[in-house]
């Protein structure tokens, strides 16, 4: 699943976004499925932005 961030974004907002979302699977324990969450934007390094290409 795609979160569809249409406005411009930078870093540390996907950051934040990244650790809120850390933080809910944590609250929510077993109650949900894993979630893999994958950031992605330009000063990431190129292993980590090839994670958005790994099957789920």
């Amino acid at each position: 699943m795609q979160l569809p961030f249409h406005k411009k974004m930078g870093q540390d907002e996907i950051d934040a976004v990244q650790e809120s979302l850390q933080h809910t699977c944590r609250v929510l324990g077993s109650k949900i499925c894993e979630l893999m969450i994958c950031p992605i934007y330009a000063n990431l390094p190129p292993d980590m932005q090839s994670r958005i290409f790994e099957p789920t």
